[in-house]
């Protein structure tokens, strides 16, 4: 039996209008999206995977940073992991990142590119632009949120480019502004290779569409290259009644090379015996990619521990991998988690975090309260 977990815990949301001060590792995990095998159907209103209302907080601290999207004319992982985790793209996954094939797809009257991808043998990331062929003025928004506000948040800069108030629909937008309005979707089909998918978008300082999605593997399914379909769809919306005039898909074929490379590996053991809600901590391994770590962190199971209620998962969530500092570890590019109790009493918690190194030492806090950091070398 193998648990899929998001890496949820139990918090309050925040009051977005005071949330000024750096945001807690409980809500930046909140932030996690997994959408569950992301299928689209012709001549339907695509699904788009957004993040919870949890994630304005996290915007809004970024809108006390300097940024450079501002003055940027393309955003790429590097952007949409700096600003929804405060996270820095290791060295070696944006090499990887800058050296993708460029395909240019023309649909309609909008061109996709696809900016970056990669794939490390675990987990596969994909960015597209959209952008006007003939490089006129139009708006692009999301085929789900078209209808909707356009995000005053600090995630997407359309609200300030455009000069609009607070709360202007994208329809709204289009008739202010005498603009032709689209809805627009790029994002990769995994098929075969995975049924766990996140997908948010940003756009860049010139309207620009810019649509963010990463995968899960199974790297025993993978040979030296991922194929896949990048489902496409362009919808043009007429915005005095929202209804779509006009609607253009396709489904080309794209190829990512696999780097599986392991670049490091470390197991950390505790220093003490370690132990919460019936688990023993036995240690944590991490394994460097180009993208960063992917952390396996060991438990094994008192008898006292009831492996059929499922409540016992909780207990192994509720400790944290720290820095030796106590400082909390980025969130990684598969940004999902996954419980494996298969080999029950032991139990194996597994996740990415995004670092350049495998440091000498980590830390771990064995609950949500506590604020003891543990050394394990």
């Amino acid at each position: 039996m193998k648990h899929v977990q998001d890496h949820r815990k139990p918090t309050d949301e925040p009051n977005l209008r005071n949330a000024f001060a750096p945001v807690p590792p409980d809500v930046r995990e909140l932030l996690v999206r997994t959408a569950r095998s992301v299928k689209e159907e012709e001549k339907t209103k695509s699904r788009k995977y957004r993040l919870s209302p949890v994630l304005l907080a996290a915007l809004i601290v970024f809108a006390t940073m300097s940024v450079g999207l501002a003055v940027s004319e393309s955003v790429g992982w590097s952007d949409f992991f700096g600003r929804f985790y405060h996270g820095s793209v290791p060295s070696p996954m944006q090499q990887a990142l800058n050296n993708v094939e460029h395909t240019a797809y023309e649909l309609g009257p909008i061109t996709f590119t696809v900016d970056e991808a990669l794939c490390d043998g675990m987990t596969g990331i994909v960015s597209i632009s959209a952008r006007m062929t003939d490089g006129s003025a139009a708006l692009l928004a999301s085929t789900e949120d078209y209808g909707m506000p356009i995000s005053s948040s600090y995630l997407d800069t359309e609200l300030a480019r455009l000069g609009l108030a607070e709360g202007t629909t994208w329809l709204e937008a289009a008739r202010q502004k005498n603009l032709p309005l689209y809805a627009v979707h790029a994002v990769p089909q995994p098929g075969q290779y995975s049924d766990d998918q996140y997908e948010d978008y940003l756009h860049d300082a010139e309207g620009a569409f810019v649509d963010f999605s990463g995968f899960t593997v199974n790297p025993e399914a993978l040979g030296d290259a991922v194929s896949l379909e990048l489902f496409l769809s362009v919808s043009a919306i007429d915005p005095e009644t929202g209804e779509m005039t006009r609607q253009w898909q396709d489904r080309p074929e794209y190829t990512i090379p696999v780097n599986r490379s392991i670049l490091a590996e470390k197991t950390y053991v505790p220093e003490e015996t370690l132990a919460t809600g019936g688990f023993r901590l036995e240690n944590v391994r991490m394994e460097l990619r180009i993208t960063g770590a992917y952390v396996y962190t060991t438990f094994t199971a008192s008898d006292a521990v009831d492996h059929e209620n499922e409540a016992w998962v909780e207990d192994c969530y509720q400790v944290e991998i720290v820095g030796a500092d106590g400082e909390h570890f980025s969130t990684g590019v598969s940004m999902s988690g996954a419980c494996d109790d298969s080999a029950w009493p032991v139990v194996v918690l597994s996740d990415t975090i995004m670092i350049d190194a495998l440091p000498d030492a980590i830390g771990v806090k064995l609950t949500y309260s506590d604020e003891t950091v543990h050394l394990l070398k």
